[in-house]
């Protein structure tokens, strides 16, 4: 029963734990998967919005990211990305590679279309966070290599984890390694018990049911006897010389007028 009740509470232990450390590691991820999905929103939304306002026109040397809120002037080296500019009804009209190199006109076209398919404004495709934009003039789709970031999430993804298995295992020893203290109340009273039920056990050798007969007689025996003896109170005890009359019962003492019984005294003569 003691091994039942130490696996109870090491489970319990653990399932406490390992929640609280499921919450952190999800906790943590969330948040820093939100931060980094707002901040590469807001640079598509950004340079979207440059690409749209300078269609047409000669392109800038550079992105425009450095006077953004948030980005410092080196920033603009180290963002790379593609525009896709297609009709109303998705044909591919134009591809902007200025800022890329990794991808071809044909990679990119095949993107642009994998990405209008899915139906979706914005999210992730490969390693690169898209942003289509859709006005009269046709359907604009720009795409942020995020490589950089998607490795980072990923990176920390795995670093929780680790620590959360290492400190679930850590917890695991520990709760083993003190439950056998935490359980000692269980045990205390577990042998209390024990003993009081051996305890228990022999006092009900004497308090059978031919035993508890056999004393119930008894009392009543007493009772009837002290009873029966209040009723008929023994006579005082007489002196040494008193003696008894033969004839009428009474008490008589040798003195010198002698006894006069009332029996014999009709009769004609006294006993001396």
């Amino acid at each position: 029963m003691l091994k039942k009740i130490q696996r109870r509470f090491i489970l319990a232990a653990m399932a406490a734990f390992g929640t609280v450390m499921l919450l952190i590691i999800v906790g943590i991820n969330a948040a820093n998967y939100y931060r980094t999905t707002s901040m590469q929103d807001h640079l598509t939304a950004a340079l979207l919005s440059n690409e749209q306002t300078d269609l047409g026109k000669p392109q800038v040397p550079t992105p425009p990211v450095g006077d953004m809120r948030g980005r410092n002037p080196e920033a603009a080296f180290m963002t790379r990305f593609f525009t896709v500019h297609c009709d109303a009804d998705g044909r591919v009209r134009e591809v902007l590679r200025d800022y890329i190199s990794s991808v071809d006109e044909e990679t990119a076209k095949t993107y642009a279309q994998a990405v209008l398919s899915k139906g979706r404004e914005k999210g992730y495709y490969k390693d690169y966070r898209y942003l289509v934009s859709r006005s009269e003039r046709g359907i604009s789709i720009l795409f942020l290599n995020s490589a950089i970031q998607l490795q980072s999430m990923r990176s920390l993804l795995l670093v929780s984890l680790t620590i959360g298995l290492f400190s679930l295992l850590m917890v695991f020893f520990l709760i083993l390694l003190f439950s056998r203290r935490a359980i000692q109340p269980y045990r205390k009273n577990l042998e209390r018990q024990k003993q009081f039920i051996t305890d228990a056990g022999h006092e009900s050798v004497w308090k059978c049911p031919i035993h508890a007969t056999w004393r119930t007689f008894r009392i009543w025996t007493d009772c009837l006897t002290d009873f029966t003896a209040w009723m008929n109170p023994a006579p005082p005890r007489r002196a040494a010389r008193e003696l008894d009359c033969p004839w009428c019962g009474q008490s008589r003492k040798r003195t010198e007028g002698g006894h006069r019984c009332r029996v014999t005294v009709g009769r004609g003569y006294a006993l001396r």
